[in-house]
Order: structure tokens, then C-alpha cells, then sequence
């Protein structure tokens, strides 16, 4: 959890799944999204949640699209794509989120991070990252 003031937290997860093209890989990426559900299935609905990382999912993939729509499905997440109607739907990196039951999420942005290069302007992964914007406010408890 992530505090964002003396009363907010949040939750943040970060993840790196399985890639390759081969049957081994695939079965691999799937046990992968098993056991990240699983996992986030046990984290409080209460606090607001940021699940992102390099699903290596391809969206437009009736597979990994199926295996990618689970997190939503199962968790209750929204993706930040599509949310935003970002340009680059079909990109492998995503950012789910959901807001809490104190704390409201508000996706303001989604971008491309191209600053992350080293100091010859070299890009530091394979595909540049992406970066996401939000703003939050606490809900106002009824009594």
C-alpha cells in the first residue's frame, strides 16, 4: 500500500508476465494471469487498487485478449486505455485501476513514456513504457 495523505492509501501492483510465442510460453502467461488473480482477489476492495506492467497480452489476440479482459472482469478493474481512448490500444503494457469504497480514482491521462532512455538517448527496454494520470478524491462518509 502506498499512503497518499494521513487517511488515503492505496494499493499498487507491478507486474512483468510471461512472453515468448511457443505452447510452453503461452501455458506459462496464463498460469501467469491465474496466479495474479488470485493473488489481487485477496487485497481489500476497499482500498483503490493500480495493477500495471508488461502483460505481454495482446489485446487484438483472442486469446491474450480473453486472458487481459479476466483482470477486469475478476477484479473489478477498468483499463486506463480504454478509458482514455488512447491512441496505441494494442500495446502490451497496461494500466488497470479501480477506485475504493473511501477513495474515488479518476483517470485523467494516459501517455506514451519516451523519456526513459539512457544518457546516449537509448531506449531502456525493448518498447517504451507508458504513463498514466489520475486524480483522487476521498468519499464523504454518511452516518
Amino acid at each position: 500500500e502506498v499512503a497518499l495523505g494521513e487517511e488515503a492509501t492505496i494499493q499498487v501492483v507491478n507486474t512483468h508476465i510471461e512472453a515468448g510465442g511457443g505452447e510452453e510460453d503461452e501455458a506459462a502467461r496464463a498460469g501467469n494471469v491465474e496466479d495474479l488473480i488470485l493473488a489481487m482477489s485477496e487485497l481489500s476492495f476497499d482500498v483503490p487498487l493500480l495493477f500495471m506492467g508488461d502483460t505481454n497480452l495482446h489485446p487484438n489476440d483472442p486469446v491474450d485478449g480473453e486472458l487481459s479482459r479476466r483482470f477486469e472482469e475478476e477484479l473489478g478493474l477498468q483499463d486506463l486505455c480504454t478509458v482514455m481512448n488512447c491512441s496505441e490500444p494494442n500495446r502490451i503494457d497496461r494500466i488497470y485501476f479501480r477506485s475504493g469504497t473511501q477513495l474515488d480514482l479518476e483517470a485523467t491521462g494516459w501517455a506514451v513514456a519516451d523519456e526513459f532512455v539512457d544518457s546516449q538517448g537509448v531506449d531502456l527496454s525493448d518498447h517504451n513504457a507508458i504513463s498514466g494520470t489520475f486524480r483522487w478524491a476521498q468519499r464523504q462518509q454518511t452516518e
